[in-house]
């Protein structure tokens, strides 16, 4: 090839190593948003927000955004692909009322419930109207419950869930009392991990005595439904990586 040739071939490469390198550096980054939504105020990691599919992301028991959902924050999942992961009412960072008052998450009954109609409405604030949702753990049933809600589940494509469950046992409160003291039987690993994640040790314990009490009251006055009903009233394709849904 002529000199001429060779330095448009040069030009070329070079030019598409660097929009190749300047969209992955975009698609790898993670914006931190608040998030108005339902009278609070939510901290959100959103990556890749101008993707075609956005992906709610829902963290697991006392989990975040952060907490839960590094890996695929940091490596993404794909191009195509957005990820909206929050932190939930009363959770890291989503601690403050809309109106700037701050709080420690409650657990009522429902919830489940809750956090799936709060998930709803930071998509709606962010102005996405169809979205899937990836749920893990206990964000694996408030998925369960978002999919099937009369008046948010027009808005959800697709469903992928892992380590949630649809009821509770007196196993499973036997293993919740176990750890309720997060001195003395958590890991120090977790426990620093949670501590820092939710403004020290004494609100962690705070946080588990709550929800350990709200999973009894699950099991004794509710039957231990966490959202068995509610997974006949799913009409979207699931994926599910889990082994306590029936």
């Amino acid at each position: 090839p002529t000199s001429m040739s060779m330095l448009s071939m040069l030009t070329s490469t070079t030019s598409s190593l660097t929009r190749r390198r300047f969209l992955q550096r975009r698609y790898l980054s993670a914006v931190s948003r608040e998030v108005n939504a339902r009278n609070c105020r939510f901290h959100v990691l959103h990556k890749n927000p101008d993707a075609p599919h956005q992906i709610l992301c829902l963290p697991g028991s006392l989990g975040t955004a952060s907490t839960d959902f590094s890996v695929q924050l940091s490596s993404g999942i794909g191009e195509k692909f957005g990820l909206v992961a929050i932190d939930p009412r009363g959770l890291g960072n989503s601690n403050m009322t809309s109106d700037g008052k701050q709080f420690v998450r409650e657990y009522p009954a429902d919830f489940y419930l809750q956090d799936a109609l709060d998930g709803a409405g930071i998509m709606k604030a962010l102005g996405y109207n169809e979205y899937s949702v990836m749920g893990w753990s206990d964000g694996a049933n408030a998925a369960m419950h978002l999919a099937a809600n009369k008046e948010a589940k027009d808005a959800v494509k697709k469903l992928v869930v892992f380590g949630g469950n649809s009821y509770v046992t007196e196993e499973d409160i036997e293993a919740y009392e176990a750890v309720r003291d997060v001195s003395k039987s958590w890991s120090e690993r977790m426990r620093k991990d949670k501590s820092a994640a939710h403004g020290g040790l004494g609100t962690l314990q705070i946080l588990n005595d709550r929800y350990t009490d709200a999973m009894r009251k699950i099991l004794y006055d509710y039957n231990g439904d966490v959202c068995l009903t509610e997974l006949h009233n799913i009409r979207v394709q699931l994926s599910s990586y889990t082994e306590r849904w029936m």
